[in-house]
């Protein structure tokens, strides 16, 4: 085979990125919401880090925010 093996990773649409979802105006005053979101992101980063593997790109513009 004269290609690579490509992956393809299918998941659900997210409503914003971090980025864009931190811009909204109403945010400000869901420090609630804001500490969930660091949770996540640090459990996210710790669960990657049990199987080797390293973000190197990690920024608001590329962590998807979903509803639930």
């Amino acid at each position: 085979d004269i290609y690579p093996q490509q992956s393809i990773i299918i998941c659900e649409c997210a409503l914003y990125d971090l980025e864009t979802f931190l811009g909204h105006q109403d945010y400000g005053q869901r420090h609630k919401e804001k500490d969930e979101i660091v949770k996540d992101i640090v459990s996210g980063l710790s669960e990657l880090q049990k199987h080797n593997i390293v973000h190197t790109e990690l920024s608001p513009k590329n962590i998807m925010y979903f509803k639930n």
